[in-house]
């Protein structure tokens, strides 16, 4: 869903538009990040791996009761955040000594996960995801955009015996009914979104908090129009 996000005016369809309470702080809420992420843990979470710097599925799965939320990611710092968003486990895939990383999560989850995210966009890594899920019941869930269109080879005798693979584009939800539950929720202070933000500049720095972005130094970068 393209969207312009460094813009005051937006024109967009009055379907794709949703009103919610004035009580909601708008630069805490307009990230597609945040409902991709909850919303496809509010579908369908108990255990899963998460892939990078996609906390929101941290912070969905927290709030679905997941037992085990395990990050996957080659930044060691974001150990540290994730552990805020309920993260219990994390994989640096460049300290497993060479063991493939569904290796790794194969033996923290005593045969693999139920579900498994794939929050990044590579052919490569929606493997490993898969390979990462349990036998028989595992799911797999595609949140990253794969820009080069490279195939995604899994194994049919894996898909014959119960493993499945699917998509969730902005997190397979129905704004018109998730978007407010999500405000609720925040209102409630179940769903936590101060915790994304991590820095805040001037229209005039965005470059700055894109190179916070691409460094792994930010979360949630606020850019604010006014001078």
């Amino acid at each position: 869903m393209p969207i312009d996000t460094v813009s005051n005016p937006i024109i967009c369809n009055k379907e794709s538009s949703k009103i919610t309470h004035n009580l909601i702080p708008v630069e805490k809420v307009k990230s597609d990040r945040n409902d991709t992420g909850k919303a496809a843990d509010h579908v369908r979470l108990e255990l899963k791996l998460f892939d990078n710097s996609r906390i929101p599925v941290a912070e969905g799965a927290r709030l679905r009761g997941a037992s085990k939320i395990i990050g996957v990611d080659l930044n060691p710092n974001k150990s540290e955040i994730g552990k805020k968003f309920g993260i219990t486990d994390f994989v640096n895939p460049a300290a497993t000594g060479g063991r493939p990383i569904s290796e790794v999560i194969n033996d923290l989850t005593d045969g693999g996960a139920d579900y498994c995210f794939e929050c990044i966009g590579l052919a490569s890594l929606m493997q490993d995801a898969f390979s990462s899920c349990r036998e028989a019941w595992g799911k797999t869930v595609i949140l990253g955009v794969e820009m080069h269109g490279s195939p995604l080879c899994v194994s049919s005798y894996e898909i014959l015996k119960g493993k499945t693979v699917t998509g969730s584009l902005f997190g397979g939800i129905k704004p018109k009914i998730d978007i407010p539950l999500f405000a609720r929720k925040y209102l409630d202070k179940e769903l936590n979104l101060e915790g994304f933000i991590t820095h805040q500049v001037k229209f005039k720095d965005i470059n700055t908090a894109f190179s916070l972005l691409l460094e792994g130094k930010s979360l949630r970068c606020i850019i604010w129009m006014d001078d």
